[in-house]
């Protein structure tokens, strides 16, 4: 079958659930949780996966140039080194989980405050133990994710595309593919649901009635899944300011986002201030013959670990070197890095720099700073 497919020129696979498709031929009592998945202890990330994906290697994917990104929930670095050190030949690279659990318990629909703290650590323990022992996958939402704006920006009009951009320069100076979610790069926000049978996502569903059976009042279970549930991903593509955002002439499976009449493809390639033109910036950084070796080789240094408010990190290739700043709130704060400044790579705002010295940065302020 990937023959099949291969051969009409198909440049990859995107792999379901691919480390736990090792099952043990004993079948194993499974451990039961009351959440949580039952039984994959038993079968995800063990030696029958790799079996199989050397397999799929030898007799397919090294007949081909194609690249290979396997979902792999449950994974540590280990297993992501195991996966995706090219020396292995089994993937490209993972998808993995750890970082999108901060802020809810999933399976007990609960939901949490986003810690910086917490997120930093794992992204960085990411980007140290897979440099050059694997490859690292970089996203903030995908089509089981709410918004990224929403979720950890501001969706709101002063700083919707301000802290958009923040994100995207966050994720886009770390090592790794970067993974842009379809509306991401336009900003596209969470859709607002007024009741569950608004709700087309059976997930949602689902949690609605275990949120139901602990006593929790449908006002707040509507607000959980108005923060999370997986419909913000699914509504229409919001390309125009036509009738249902110029996605169709027909009746959509999910109506469209009120917001389409401001927020859509064609305002923002039309605005050269736009998240859109801010990304297409970023790629570009990505494969310019100044920037983009630093970027796509260079080794990673968190600093200020302990920092809740500031995201702040090194990327170091030869003798080149570039330090992110993010503010990732909606406050102006003052921070001090002893470095020289030898150029603004790319800023989210118009602002100069000359020095890091008590510099104040603006709300969701993002910058590159070639040191």
């Amino acid at each position: 079958m990937m023959h099949f497919w291969l051969k009409k020129g198909l440049g990859g696979f995107r792999m379901d659930v691919i480390n736990m498709i090792g099952k043990p031929s004993d079948y194993p009592d499974a451990t039961i949780f009351d959440s949580g998945v039952a039984g994959w202890e038993h079968w995800s990330n063990n030696l029958l996966v790799h079996q199989y994906l050397r397999e799929m290697h030898d007799k397919v994917l090294k007949h081909y140039d194609v690249l290979t990104v396997g979902e792999t929930p449950f994974t540590t670095t280990l297993d992501g080194r195991y996966y995706s050190h090219p020396d292995r030949n089994e993937i490209s690279m993972i998808f993995q989980f750890e970082h999108v659990s901060i802020d809810r318990e999933e399976h007990n629909a609960v939901k949490k405050d986003f810690d910086l703290v917490q997120y930093k650590e794992i992204m960085s323990r990411w980007q140290d133990d897979l440099y050059q022992k694997g490859w690292n996958s970089l996203y903030w939402s995908n089509h089981d994710q709410p918004r990224t704006v929403s979720r950890y920006g501001s969706d709101c009009s002063e700083y919707r595309v301000i802290s958009a951009k923040m994100l995207g320069t966050v994720l886009h100076m770390m090592s790794g593919t970067p993974y842009i979610y379809q509306g991401e790069e336009i900003g596209m926000t969470n859709k607002h649901f007024n009741d569950i049978g608004e709700f087309n996502d059976l997930m949602a569903k689902f949690h609605y009635q275990k949120m139901m059976e602990r006593g929790v009042s449908d006002e707040d279970a509507i607000a959980f899944l108005n923060d999370f549930s997986r419909d913000h991903a699914r509504v229409p593509v919001q390309w125009d300011d036509t009738k249902h955002a110029g996605f169709t002439t027909g009746t959509p499976w999910l109506p469209v986002n009120d917001n389409y009449v401001d927020i859509n493809a064609q305002q923002a390639v039309n605005d050269e201030t736009s998240i859109y033109h801010h990304y297409r910036q970023l790629i570009a950084l990505r494969k310019s013959e100044e920037y983009g070796g630093v970027i796509v080789y260079g080794n990673h240094t968190l600093l200020d670990p302990e920092d809740s408010d500031v995201y702040a990190y090194i990327r170091t290739f030869g003798d080149k070197s570039l330090l992110t700043i993010a503010n990732f709130t909606n406050l102006t704060l003052e921070r001090t890095y002893e470095y020289g400044v030898k150029a603004t790579v790319i800023n989210n705002y118009s602002n100069t720099l000359s020095s890091l010295h008590n510099m104040m940065l603006k709300p969701y302020q993002a910058l590159v700073i070639e040191i």
